[in-house]
């Protein structure tokens, strides 16, 4: 992650500190400063970092499901969208309009509206 040009000396940066954030914030990398030749101080763009911590809570929530999966937690892709349906059809009916009932309801829908199941059934006969 850190290559020779992202090393610097602390008290080169204590002098030079607005070049050095200014490229910290051009470059989005990471420079380390030392102390007596060895690696002391990692400093960072904000935004960068923010960047690198969201990717980090996503990786932690994936391995965390995955963790789930392997430890048979989850639950059958069917039963998830049956009752997704059935709990978001009561925002629909806000609008007057129930994905959950026969032809005539189904024909008040929002034009291009696909339920789940519709594609669930469309992806499984394929």
């Amino acid at each position: 992650m850190f290559s020779a040009n992202d090393i610097y000396s602390l008290t080169d940066f204590q002098r030079n500190a607005k070049d050095h954030v200014d490229r910290l914030t051009k470059t989005k990398r990471p420079e380390m400063l030392t102390v007596k030749g060895k690696a002391q101080v990692v400093v960072q763009d904000a935004r960068a970092y923010e960047q690198i911590v969201e990717e980090l809570a996503t990786i932690k929530k994936v391995n965390a499901a995955a963790a789930a999966f392997d430890r048979d937690e989850g639950r059958p892709v069917q039963e998830f969208f049956d009752g997704f349906e059935k709990n978001m059809s009561w925002q629909v009916k806000k609008y007057k309009i129930d994905i959950t009932t026969g032809n005539a309801e189904q024909e008040k829908r929002l034009p291009g509206f696909v339920s789940y199941q519709e594609r669930y059934d469309r992806n499984s006969a394929r």
